[in-house]
């Protein structure tokens, strides 16, 4: 999930140059300092469990939003 996270922020990153906004500062670190950062995460998620979910974010744009959408209808009871 980190290359994949990357390669979609490097996409998006360059997108936006193109609009003057700059913000690099993240996917210029290496890829052991994402490891470690989602590392993080997945700890908070194990022991906030009530309060967070992991959610896959491959896919397209459509694909991830649905499942976000899924996992609020389901923890407000929408």
């Amino acid at each position: 999930p980190v290359i994949e996270g990357l390669k979609r922020a490097r996409i998006r990153n360059k997108k936006k140059l193109t609009y003057g906004i700059d913000e690099q500062r993240f996917e210029m670190e290496k890829v052991g300092f994402h490891e470690s950062v989602r590392k993080g995460y997945l700890q908070l998620c194990d022991q906030f469990s009530e309060r967070m979910v992991i959610i896959d974010g491959r896919g397209e744009i459509d694909e991830v939003f649905e499942r976000v959408m899924k996992i609020v209808d389901e923890k407000f009871k929408l």
